[in-house]
This record gives structure tokens, sequence and C-alpha cells, in this order.
């Protein structure tokens, strides 16, 4: 199956296989930020038009 995966995006399946690893590394540090965050922010929210209007954004 992992040969077959790679094969179909035109890899090896070590290159694969190091894709994959660093993707899900990229998500557990985005996901243990995103807890930090969540802690830091003391439940404090933002609305949506608020996030637009400060990366300047039409809502």
């Amino acid at each position: 199956m992992l040969r077959r995966l790679a094969a179909s995006e035109g890899i090896s399946a070590a290159a694969y296989m190091q894709r994959a690893v660093l993707e899900r590394m990229e998500d557990e540090a985005d996901y243990k930020e995103a807890q930090i965050n969540r802690a830091e922010s003391k439940g404090a929210t933002i609305s949506r038009a608020e996030i637009m209007k400060q990366l300047g954004m039409k809502p």
C-alpha cells in the first residue's frame, strides 16, 4: 500500500514516509501551540469580523 501511494505521487516510499512524518510533527506542534494559546486566552474569543479587520480584509 505504501509503495502504491508513493508511486501515485511520483516519489519513493522513503520520501513518502518522510513527508508523512514531517506533516505529523507539524500538526502536533500546531496542536500544542493552539492549546497554549487557548490556555493563555482564559476563554476569551474574538469575532470573525475583528480577525478580518486585523488582517486588513473586508468582511
